[in-house]
């Protein structure tokens, strides 16, 4: 066996070992890493109690609006 082959088919052979270690360690590491879950826990929510805010505030606008237009009416001088 040549001197050169051995040499590069070994740097080779490490280089892919080396390699597929890290990326398994690095899919390990996003796939166990559950910090981001809680903050879209907490974004869905957040998005939810918007959206509920929204449809009482204007469904609460139209009925104070119809109160403030019979006040006005009843305030206003009899022609």
């Amino acid at each position: 066996m040549q001197k050169g082959k051995g040499t590069m088919s070994e740097f080779l052979l490490k280089t892919w070992v080396d390699t597929e270690a890290w990326l398994r360690s690095a899919a390990a590491v996003l796939t166990d890493d559950e910090r981001g879950q809680g903050m879209v826990e907490y974004a869905l929510i957040l998005f939810l109690i918007s959206i509920v805010a929204i449809v009482i505030l204007g469904a609460l606008g139209v009925k104070v609006n119809t109160v403030f237009n019979n006040v006005n009416n009843a305030m206003s001088p009899v022609s």
